[in-house]
């Protein structure tokens, strides 16, 4: 909802005086409400009209949705004229000054049916400002189940591996009729909302607020008008090797509560309420019972809001590993690690998030957020480790890794907004004071349990580390000021302070039976280290919007303290600060017919991570510890962005990125593979093990180049995109620096074919081709091909049974001097709905699903400096019978 706000103030001067003065008596200052959170209301269109109809004053609302018009005569009557973002032009006539608070309900653009009606037939989407309103009839057809069928056929949206993608960048955000669904995977809102309630889709384009760089993609899905709305669905399923899924959904919408209601169990890999990309979630077999619910009010005035969102998951993984690794400088010499691992992971996590908003007038507003999620998780992990030095096998190490963490993250914040205007005979200023405190509590506790067997020494090691952290604190203080000057001009103010502390309380014993370097025992170690981060920031940022551009300049200054009492595995006390002046600049240009060209510098800091700092050995692979190192200066990044998009017509278009990243100060990887047994601080290292240490590089180099062309047409949408990506990243191995490139080069093309409302195909291919060099070996490149395609058909037979079939198919190729294999791998799904009774409510489900196992390859990871091939067992063959109820 959207409601404008009027105030007039009267004070007892004359005619006379107000003509040469502003006083409270001839001003009129208006301010856009509106329900939906962190809406743009920057550059709304206002005209103020005398009797006549002729225009007096006009001009463009700030960033908070206000505008102010000085010295008007009083009272006379005016008419008011607005276009707002996706809201429908309106006029309202006799608005006086001198009034008292007037409130105004404005129609949105969104709900109105007569419309619909008029432009059903013409247009397929309107565009207002920086949002398009897509007609949601002109998408649908018989075969859609729900709004992901429908967002799938939109230009420039693409839809891979649970990732919504929008010209080139991932949605941020989905929303129903302005509001959150649930805060979750993004596939849970794209398979739960049925298509059926679906009026329009809006994409609202923006430019974050913090970082001019970053494109955020929302998008708004309004549903038909109804004063109380419901749906739901309740599925269930059972099948070959006790396959199986119970799940429901319920969403309940009345004027002022929205409430949404999710829960599954299943052990087929349907996790649509964890935060992951489904991409991740294949891998293994996976048991999951999640449930989640999301509760929201709004009051009359819309001036109180409050959200509450709840998840609770509980999930068991198995999974079986296999993987060989070389070192990009040696890969002549053979693998230095063949490993195979059994994992099996019980996890549980419970997450809360509690938003409360008031405006207890114009000028002040509260803000009230409250995080948190507790996380339980038990790791037992089956290895047998071969290790290699020269193609020679060194030792063959089993173990069984036993971990048991729990963390408890508590993050609250207040925000206390304050509003008010500054007169002069010319300009007025709309000055908005921002006063926020965060405070984030952390804890940890970690217990990690090591026995392993060397197969040159008969004896029994045992190896346990307890890492029991004291809590993580984190608070931090910000003071923001922001002004309007006039009607195109905004400039931003902050100070802030944050300061960062971990404790880590380690109780390490280890006992050797025969110690295979000095023949003697290690004694048990404890210790307590602290480090430090303090952050002290200021900056101003000035934002200037007129017309078709928008441009930003800031500067930024930038202060980080790290302090440090290390006692294990030595003894070390450390202080340094890093003082840093950051720019950052911007300019966007956007024409009306969907033209954007967009240019953008931005610079910043960013500090060590706590595991680079503190020197704890990593033993999630026991024969490759991982050093830190105190003395880590931060890295100073450059980012400079160019984007280009062209609407050619309704039906094509264009878009061209080009970005490149310099890292100074890099932090990277010191490899060392001793050459004979040897103790590392304190610990017994057997020649072969893999030693990483992280250090700063001068410089690393990251650049991305992309096209995208699209055309789309009432039946079909096709499209084709191709890049280029080159990471060059310094690094040292065995004492010698060494620099490793790799060059990536991508390109797909995608289908999107619906004839007629009951059948529709979809197809994507996407490939990409890596090379990689290193400077020590540059002989042996090694390069990677992988290829993947997806092809679904939907079709409707007898208005009653939705067949719906589903193939991905994907390659790898690795080719170096040891001729690793290749591996042609496909997932394919069949399903088969039919509906039954006069509504057709009641559905019986088919699903066929089909797996085989993945070789997925790692070098596309641009900070690796090994070559590896991994494969991961997956969920294999199954059928399932079920049946579906909406209700």
């Amino acid at each position: 909802m959207v409601f404008i706000f009027f105030s007039f103030s009267v004070n007892s001067q004359t005619k006379k005086a107000s003509k040469n003065r502003v006083t409270t008596q001839n001003i009129i200052r208006i301010k856009f409400f509106d329900s939906i959170k962190n809406k743009n209301f920057y550059g709304i269109q206002v005209q103020l009209k005398n009797s006549s109809n002729q225009i007096i004053r006009q001009g463009l609302t700030d960033k908070n949705g206000e505008i102010n018009f000085l010295n008007l005569p009083i009272n006379h009557t005016f008419i008011l004229n607005y276009s707002g973002l996706g809201y429908k032009n309106k006029t309202v006539i006799k608005i006086k000054t001198g009034k008292k608070i007037q409130f105004i309900k404005l129609e949105t653009y969104n709900y109105q049916l007569d419309e619909v009606i008029i432009r059903s037939k013409k247009e397929r989407f309107t565009v207002h400002g920086d949002t398009i309103s897509y007609n949601a009839n002109r998408y649908k057809s018989d075969t859609d189940e729900n709004v992901g069928n429908i967002i799938e056929k939109l230009p420039g949206v693409l839809l891979t591996d649970g990732n919504l993608m929008i010209e080139g960048d991932k949605v941020n955000n989905i929303l129903l009729d302005g509001k959150t669904y649930i805060k979750a995977n993004v596939s849970a809102t794209l398979n739960q909302i049925p298509s059926d309630i679906i009026y329009r889709i809006e994409v609202i384009d923006n430019v974050s607020p913090d970082d001019a760089a970053v494109q955020l993609k929302t998008i708004n899905i309004v549903t038909k008008p109804k004063d109380v709305l419901t749906f739901g669905k309740i599925v269930t399923n059972y099948g070959s090797n006790e396959r199986n899924r119970l799940a429901g959904n319920y969403y309940f919408k009345t004027k002022h509560n929205r409430l949404t209601t999710i829960a599954d169990a299943n052990n087929i890999n349907k996790e649509d309420l964890l935060a992951n990309d489904l991409s991740e979630l294949f891998e293994g077999t996976n048991s999951l019972l999640a449930s989640g619910l999301n509760y929201q009010y709004e009051s009359d005035d819309e001036n109180t809001a409050l959200e509450f969102n709840l998840i609770s998951n509980s999930l068991k993984r198995n999974q079986n590993q296999l993987y060989k690794q070389y070192l990009l400088g040696a890969i002549d010499e053979g693998p230095i690690l063949n490993t195979t691992n059994t994992v099996n992971i019980n996890e549980s996590v419970f997450s809360y998030d509690l938003l409360f908003s008031n405006d207890f007038n114009s000028n002040y507003s509260l803000i009230i957020e409250s995080v948190g999620n507790n996380l339980t998780s038990l790791n037992n992990n089956l290895y047998t480790d071969q290790r290699f030095l020269k193609s020679v096998n060194i030792y063959d190490l089993s173990s069984t890794t036993n971990s048991e963490q729990k963390t408890l993250n508590l993050d609250n914040s207040i925000n206390i907004i304050k509003r008010f205007n500054r007169t002069s005979d010319k300009l007025i200023k709309n000055r908005e004071i921002s006063l926020l405190y965060r405070y984030n509590l952390r804890e940890d506790s970690t217990i990690d349990s090591l026995s392993y067997n060397y197969s040159d020494v008969p004896s029994l090691n045992l190896w346990q580390i307890r890492n029991a952290s004291v809590p993580i604190k984190t608070s931090s203080g910000t003071i923001g000021v922001t002004e309007n000057w006039g009607d195109n001009y905004i400039v931003n103010y902050s100070i802030s302070a944050n300061r960062v502390t971990v404790n880590n309380e380690i109780l390490t014993s280890k006992f050797d039976d025969e110690n295979y370097t000095s023949g003697e025992l290690v004694a048990p170690l404890s210790s307590i280290n602290e480090i430090k981060q303090q952050n002290q920031e200021a900056s101003i940022k000035l934002y200037r919007n007129k017309g078709k551009t928008q441009t930003t300049v800031g500067l930024e200054y930038k202060n980080l303290t790290i302090f440090g009492d290390l006692i294990y595995p030595f003894q070390e006390k450390f202080k340094s600060s890093y003082p840093a002046i950051l720019p950052i600049a911007s300019f966007v240009f956007n024409n009306k017919n969907m033209t954007r060209f967009k240019i953008a510098y931005k610079s910043l800091q960013e500090a060590p991570l706590f595991r680079h700092l503190n020197p704890i050995l990593d033993n999630i692979i026991p024969s490759r510890p991982f050093l830190g190192q105190p003395d880590l200066e931060p890295e100073i990044k450059h980012v400079f962005d160019i984007e280009f998009k062209h609407q050619g017509g309704y039906n094509i278009q264009h878009i061209f990125r080009f970005n490149t990243t310099k890292t100074n100060n890099f932090i990277g990887e010191n490899i060392y593979l001793p050459t004979k047994d040897s103790i590392v601080n304190g610990f017994s290292i057997k020649q072969g093990t893999q030693l990483l240490k992280p250090s700063n590089f001068k410089h690393q180099i990251s650049s991305n180049f992309s096209m995208n062309h699209e055309r789309n047409t009432e039946k079909f949408k096709y499209g084709i995109n191709y890049g280029f990506r080159k990471d060059v990243f310094p690094s040292r191995q065995n004492n010698r620096n060494a620099e490793t490139k790799i060059k990536r080069f991508n390109s797909g093309v995608y289908w999107n074919y619906y004839p007629n409302k009951v059948l529709s195909f979809n197809f994507n291919y996407f490939a990409s081709y890596a090379e990689i060099e290193n400077s020590l070996s540059p002989e042996n490149k090694q390069s990677v091909i992988n290829w993947n395609s997806r092809l679904n058909i939907r079709y409707l037979l007898f208005n009653s049974l939705l067949l719906n079939f589903d193939a991905t198919s994907f390659q790898v190729d690795a080719n170096n001097s040891q001729n690793v294999n290749n591996n042609i791998n496909s997932i394919l799904n069949f399903n088969a709905k039919y509906a039954l009774l006069k509504k057709q409510r009641f559905s019986l489900l088919f699903t066929m699903h089909d797996i085989l196992n993945q070789n997925k390859d790692i070098t596309q990871n641009p900070t690796a400096l090994y070559f590896t091939q991994e494969q991961k067992t997956m969920l294999g063959r199954y059928i399932l019978l079920g049946f579906s109820l909406d209700i």
